[in-house]
């Protein structure tokens, strides 16, 4: 999910309400970063695989859906516990975090490196990540939000492109993107939120970011769907 917000039932419970969950992807979660946060308002990551097979209709692929969430500030952390407890309750796959905005980070950088790849080569990520190029394609995307990450002072490891692409070994060869899947079919693609958010955010920061801005720029045609007369 790329900035949306997630909406959740009203909590009562001392004085707190849990409304939303923002969702967003971290150029949002960078943007927030020592603003005002309303107290209703939690950080947090969806982590699960689903497509828009139509308008109205989300298909969610395979078992994975868990939900990390955490305080943005002090003030939150009863809101936080209740959404939790509430979650635990319901079923949910759920927990909270200490270092939400690491948490967003994360998720961010292997989403970025997924869906570029995926989405260019237009294969799952076995093929991209079997051929020795596009597995290097594949690091050097990641590497480079992890590098834009740090320089927006969240604290991702160095090696941490690394170990994702390890993650990525680990995968079902046919698991794509649904980026990858938009473009398949046609739709409007998160690109500006994925790669080319990487691109902007790290021209904003004097960070090299070539390879992301070399796929945004290779899938700009394709950002509003398929162009016209393709």
């Amino acid at each position: 999910m790329t900035g949306d917000v997630l909406g959740v039932p009203q909590l009562h419970g001392d004085d707190h309400q849990v409304r939303a969950v923002h969702v967003g992807h971290a150029l949002h979660h960078r943007a927030g970063r020592g603003a005002h946060v309303p107290e209703s308002l939690l950080g947090g990551a969806c982590f699960i695989s689903a497509f828009i097979e139509e308008p109205g209709v989300v298909r969610h692929n395979g078992t994975l859906q868990r939900m990390v969430f955490g305080a943005r500030h002090s003030e939150q952390e009863p809101v936080a516990r209740q959404f939790l407890h509430a979650c635990t309750e319901a079923g949910i796959d759920a927990e909270v975090s200490a270092d939400v905005d690491r948490v967003i980070w994360e998720k961010y950088v292997f989403l970025v490196g997924h869906s570029a790849t995926t989405t260019a080569v237009r294969r799952p990520i076995g093929v991209v990540r079997s051929h020795e190029r596009t597995r290097v394609l594949l690091r050097d995307v990641m590497a480079e939000a992890v590098a834009v990450a740090r320089a927006s002072g969240v604290a991702l490891a160095e090696d941490f492109a690394e170990r994702q692409l390890a993650f990525c070994d680990t995968l079902p060869a046919d698991m794509t993107s649904s980026m990858h899947n938009d473009l398949e079919h046609g739709h409007r693609l998160e690109l500006p939120w994925l790669s080319g958010g990487v691109a902007d955010l790290a021209d904003e920061l004097g960070v090299p970011a070539p390879r992301n801005r070399t796929v945004a720029d290779i899938l700009a045609p394709y950002v509003d769907g398929a162009p016209s007369g393709a």
